[in-house]
């Protein structure tokens, strides 16, 4: 790939994705036709076989309305931010590690002082921009300089550090509902696992080929934290009037495992999964009837997790929460 077009692409990446406090580039906020990356991924999209390269270019492409920088900064907000934890994290150590901060953190971090730079920002050195940011230096260098040591190293950086997990980040954005964030989503995954080598280098959970699967359905308690940390929507719990259901939406499932580390009974996993359907049903739960006004309540699943917990069966458990309080007081 083209390292001055890399460049170019990875300072805008940067400059995007940095903590709106140092303040979003205007660019952003314009059609994206005019952005200044957009011309090196037309050019990265007539050089590459991959198709994202090309549909980067279209979404980028299809940017035609202005946006206020206040529209731009919601946008990172609901994205990046949330209201209590992200929807999508920006932390390499988040993504590999499973905390804030890891193994990871300090694995950048060393590798920064070794080619002489120190961060100036008050983010953790394996923030998204800044990661970015120490890419568009090994570009630099290697544009600058006629010795291959820099694109070894660049190489060598995106192999260990970038491709395991900025990749599933640019995923993440291309199903979010905002379409110049799914743009930069495009040229994420495009930048960044297009080459044959860093397709066989990426890591098997990262593969679209696996999916959430629930091996024993009765150790799923149907608690809902999968559905709340998926950062794509690819997990939903509905409820009809006879059972509640977790689906799988394999369409929208960028493998990022977030589901399978916040499950706690560990019921789910990733599994290998070829043309499977959409939605797939990960699990089923009958859902309990109030014996005393006959309304459907909780599923099952529920009911037998707080069984467990509680070592009992109380009576007044069975029973709706309008029905609940008489019961308990007949109890006494």
């Amino acid at each position: 790939m083209d390292v001055k077009h890399l460049f170019t692409i990875y300072t805008g990446l940067a400059q995007a994705l940095a903590p709106p406090t140092y303040g979003l580039p205007d660019w952003l906020c314009v059609s994206g036709r005019t952005w200044p990356i957009f011309q090196p991924a037309v050019e990265m999209a007539a050089q590459q076989v991959n198709p994202t390269w090309r549909q980067a270019v279209e979404a980028l492409a299809a940017l035609k309305k202005k946006s206020s920088q206040a529209a731009r900064r919601s946008e990172y907000e609901a994205l990046f931010v949330g209201r209590g934890r992200p929807p999508i994290w920006l932390y390499e150590s988040r993504h590999v590690n499973g905390r804030i901060p890891g193994p990871a953190t300090f694995s950048v971090q060393a590798l920064y002082k070794q080619a002489g730079l120190e961060s100036e920002s008050a983010e953790l050195p394996d923030h998204a921009a800044l990661e970015l940011s120490f890419l568009v230096f090994l570009c630099q260098q290697e544009i600058k300089s006629a010795d291959p040591e820099w694109r070894a190293v660049r190489r060598l950086f995106i192999k260990k550090h970038a491709s395991l997990w900025l990749p599933n980040v640019g995923r993440a954005l291309i199903h979010s509902e905002y379409p110049a964030w799914q743009a930069l989503g495009y040229l994420l995954v495009a930048s960044l696992s297009s080459s044959k080598q860093l397709k066989a280098q990426k890591p098997e959970k990262a593969s679209a080929f696996l999916l959430p699967s629930i091996m024993q359905p009765n150790e799923c308690t149907l608690c809902g934290f999968c559905v709340q940390i998926c950062p794509t929507r690819a997990l939903n719990i509905v409820e009809d009037e006879s059972n509640t259901t977790l689906l799988l939406s394999t369409k929208h499932c960028i493998a990022c495992d977030h589901c399978v580390r916040v499950c706690i009974p560990k019921a789910l996993t990733l599994e290998s999964a070829e043309n499977t359907p959409s939605p797939i049903i990960l699990r089923q739960s009958e859902r309990a009837i109030c014996p005393a006004c006959d309304t459907h309540t909780v599923s099952q699943a529920e009911i037998d997790a707080i069984l467990t917990q509680l070592g009992e069966h109380p009576r007044w458990l069975d029973y709706c929460l309008n029905c609940r309080p008489y019961q308990m007081e007949l109890s006494k």
